[in-house]
């Protein structure tokens, strides 16, 4: 081992502790210690040793190992826990691991214990790694996660301003086409204006001169007021011509308007 273990024995037999700390040396392994016998020693050593792994016997007189192991899952469910017995037998054991013990010892057959103390701590450091690594994933996940919400909201965001842009360039569309049209429309009542009430006006014009002249004269003057009787027709009809473009050119106008709006 490159650094100092630390160990906590729960043992009872001066000569059983003795001899795992025989093996241990033999191994190589460097390490500090601390014997416990009751659950009050352990519960101290749990909170003050911060030990690496626990090697217990398993029965005391005032203390067992599956106990111990069930104070030691509720407070460090890593750490290592090795039960080094002579009595508990083979199919014992196998249940024991079974709920988590990391591994077993005969007391008869000590030469195993640096292996299994060695394979129960690359363990635990893997599963340290493996916790702290699924932490990161859980922490990019969660990142990963409210980033595409956010990417969500700014793609809803998008679409309902595209949507509102493109209703606006309808509008502004549908709006060059109603000033285009209502260009039409002037220009046509110029048209009108031009040459429908240039002829009636010059009439009028003239024949106000020639009644000027032909006031001595009623027979002529018969005429010239016939002359102006169908001038003010002609003016008439081209007054009630223009209320029917105007009116026409009005209801063009708002039936698009109203189309717009309700698509």
């Amino acid at each position: 081992m490159n650094s100092e273990i630390k160990i906590i024995i729960i043992e009872d037999n001066e000569n059983d502790a003795f001899l795992i700390h025989r093996e241990l040396k033999k191994s190589g392994i460097e390490y500090a210690y601390v014997v416990v016998q009751t659950k009050a020693e352990f519960e101290k050593a749990l909170k003050e040793f911060d030990a690496d792994l626990i090697l217990s016997d398993y029965s005391l007189p005032a203390f067992d190992a599956v106990s111990a192991f069930n104070i030691k899952q509720e407070i460090f469910p890593l750490l290592p826990f090795i039960i080094v017995s002579g009595i508990i037998g083979e199919e014992n054991a196998v249940e024991l691991i079974k709920i988590g013990v990391t591994d077993y010892v005969p007391k008869d057959n000590l030469i195993t214990l640096s292996s299994k103390i060695k394979r129960a701590l690359k363990d635990v450091s893997a599963s340290q790694e493996k916790i702290i690594i699924d932490e990161k994933l859980r922490v990019q996940t969660a990142e990963l996660i409210i980033a595409n919400m956010e990417l969500a909201v700014q793609i809803k965001e998008k679409e309902a301003r595209t949507a509102e842009l493109i209703k606006a360039n309808k509008e502004l569309k549908v709006a060059e086409e109603n000033r285009d049209e209502y260009v039409c429309g002037l220009e046509a009542m110029m048209f009108l204006t031009s040459h429908k009430l240039r002829v009636p006006i010059t009439n009028i014009l003239g024949i106000s001169e020639v009644l000027e002249q032909s006031l001595n004269a009623p027979e002529k003057l018969n005429k010239l007021v016939g002359f102006i009787k169908k001038s003010a027709n002609i003016l008439d009809d081209f007054t009630k011509e223009l209320s029917v473009t105007m009116e026409s050119l009005e209801k063009k106008v708002k039936d698009k308007i109203m189309e717009t709006i309700s698509e």
